[in-house]
């Protein structure tokens, strides 16, 4: 935006109301209220510089902005596997808003506790519990929301996502042992400082492996070979170590990985 530096002397020798000037952008006029106006309409307070001769939005006179933020990106898309995955919006630009201007609701109707939070150019909603019922989840960021110049959001924003049910009808929750055969027996838990967490478990004759990322979800199941039972542990860097018993040429043998 180039702003209006009109010379001292057109200023000067142009001072009521019909008197006109001229410069790079054409002639100005000031009327009755002693606005500039171009070719006696446009208000010449907001202008182009881009060579168009056209009115700009974003910036007025002063330098102000006067643009509205906008979205850029809306999370998460899709099914939601993880209950604790952040539910966001991201705008273009640093902007301020209340603990209820962003709202969530459950099935277009049930109002999910929680409230807003905001750092820099992004919005979240942090629900008071994990989500745990089933469904198609609304997100709304209300018009409240404005940039740090108070240019208010141009309408609400809405997005929405899903949270399904497992095969067991437990909602949010996810089955680690859908992979060989037999009962399920002597689970081992370890979670390091980060989140991250891995489950060592037996089926049948075998061994099983399930991880979990902190943000992300659970992996895949693997099968660690066959043996009984075991421990892990996890560092606090998130390096996993496993000891278990397997049978190998018919003698029992402790196994480390």
């Amino acid at each position: 935006m180039r702003s209006r530096c009109w010379g001292l002397a057109a200023v000067s020798l142009c001072l009521g109301t019909g008197c006109s000037f001229i410069d790079d952008f054409g002639t100005f006029t000031f009327d009755d209220g002693g606005v500039a106006r171009l070719d006696g309409g446009a208000d010449a307070s907001v202008l182009d510089d881009g060579g168009g001769g056209g009115p700009d939005a974003a910036v007025d006179a002063g330098g102000a902005d006067t643009t509205p933020p906008t979205v850029v990106s809306s999370r998460p898309e899709g099914p939601l596997v993880d209950t604790r995955t952040r539910i966001t919006v991201t705008f273009d630009e640093p902007i301020a808003a209340g603990p209820s201007d962003m709202t969530l609701r459950l099935d277009g109707v049930m109002a999910v506790p929680g409230r807003a939070e905001v750092s820099g150019d992004t919005i979240e909603f942090v629900p008071t519990d994990l989500l745990a019922t089933s469904g198609s989840y609304e997100a709304t960021v209300s018009t409240a929301v404005t940039d740090v110049a108070g240019n208010a959001l141009a309408a609400e924003h809405r997005f929405t996502f899903t949270l399904p049910v497992d095969g067991d009808g437990g909602v949010g929750n996810r089955r680690l042992d859908t992979l060989g055969s037999g009962d399920v027996g002597c689970p081992q838990l370890a979670m390091d400082q980060g989140g991250n967490a891995a489950v060592l478990f037996s089926r049948g004759p075998d061994l099983m492996l399930a991880r979990y990322d902190a943000g992300i979800g659970w992996r895949d199941t693997e099968m660690v070979g066959a043996g009984s039972s075991g421990h892990l542990a996890l560092s606090p860097g998130g390096t996993l170590a496993m000891a278990y018993t397997a049978t190998v040429g018919g003698d029992r043998r402790l196994v480390t990985r």
